[in-house]
């Protein structure tokens, strides 16, 4: 039911949270301030859309995955996406094939790959087990796509590490390791997967294609104790702007996504912390990490046509980190609320 009261109102609303978001049969109580407020059911759009309205969401919120999904965007096509088995390319791997890519992803384990491939359950997944950091491992990846598929539309370089620690005892294999992950691996398979986009418009087959490398916050912004990553990072978001200028004549774009504070395994020592994850939220405008599939649907967007004239940029996935100057608060330290 709903209720309207001018331009200000409050609206309790008790819900049956579900599993999906962090709760087993819980009772909820949510108020609502604004123009328009809508007491909700626990269908899970509904829910989604009341959580959404309240400020600041509970900490155990999640918004909807993308299991609601049924657009057909990517029909026909095909992706490439590297470090698809975990975390954010996981979640990539799944939204291209539900908007029906036929989907070629890699990682390092075996049985990770396998078991996706089986919950996908479509001979349009195929997992290939590979290093990105070994160029031949990068080789096979691709003639298995043209050998499967016979075309490549998309490209998610996804693939990457962290290493955190003082500079100065940062150990030069430590910085190379970091270097050739999240950069080198990211050029090795730009080099190799651009003939193939090429040849996927020069046939007429499509239009145009596209690449999307995945770099982060990281990548505009420095951290302490984040030096190699930090200049990997900047590396892949410049190497693609030099792509998008070199390859969108040709109809090939090349964008970036920046992912913030997103809760996947790579993330698990922050997460799993209660006092640095209460740190990192208190420094997240929206007051809370990202899913992966949040990630995923900006990705997937940058690859599809409705983003044909988006060529060379860099999306910022990152609640809002990046919106601010760095100042203090000066409402709060003036007393101006």
């Amino acid at each position: 039911e709903e209720a309207k009261i001018g331009n200000e109102m409050a609206v309790a609303a008790s819900a049956c949270v579900s599993d999906e978001y962090g709760k087993n049969s819980a009772g909820v109580v949510g108020t609502v301030r604004g123009s328009r407020a809508v007491c909700q059911t626990t269908e899970h759009d509904h829910f989604d859309e009341f959580w959404a309205c309240t400020n600041p969401a509970p900490s155990w919120y999640r918004p909807r995955s993308t299991s609601h999904v049924n657009e057909r965007r990517f029909e026909g096509r095909v992706a490439v996406v590297t470090g698809g088995t975990t975390g954010i390319g996981r979640a990539t791997v799944e939204r291209l094939h539900a908007e029906g890519a036929s989907v070629i992803f890699c990682g390092r384990r075996q049985q990770v790959g396998d078991d996706l491939a089986a919950t996908l359950a479509s001979d349009r997944a195929v997992f290939v087990a590979a290093d990105v950091t070994v160029r031949n491992d990068l080789e096979h990846l691709y003639d298995t796509c043209q050998e499967r598929f016979g075309r490549l539309d998309v490209v998610v370089n996804n693939a990457g590490n962290v290493v955190v620690g003082p500079t100065l005892k940062l150990k030069p294999e430590q910085w190379r390791r970091t270097i050739a992950l999240n950069l080198d691996a990211v050029f090795d398979s730009c080099q190799l997967a651009l003939p193939q986009l090429q040849s996927t418009i020069n046939s007429g087959k499509a239009s145009g294609a596209s690449i999307v490398n995945v770099a982060s916050l990281d990548a505009v912004r420095g951290d302490r104790g984040f030096a190699a990553y930090n200049a990997a990072k900047a590396g892949v978001a410049n190497f693609t702007r030099s792509l998008a200028l070199e390859f969108g004549p040709e109809g090939i774009r090349s964008n970036t996504v920046s992912p913030g504070a997103v809760d996947t395994p790579l993330t698990t020592m922050t997460t799993s912390n209660p006092t640095a994850a209460a740190a990192f939220e208190s420094a997240i405008p929206l007051g809370r990490f990202g899913a992966p599939h949040e990630v995923a649907a900006a990705i997937a967007f940058l690859a599809a046509d409705e983003a044909s004239f988006i060529n060379g940029a860099n999306l910022l996935v990152d609640g809002g980190v990046t919106a601010g100057t760095g100042h203090p608060d000066v409402l709060a330290l003036f007393d101006m609320q």
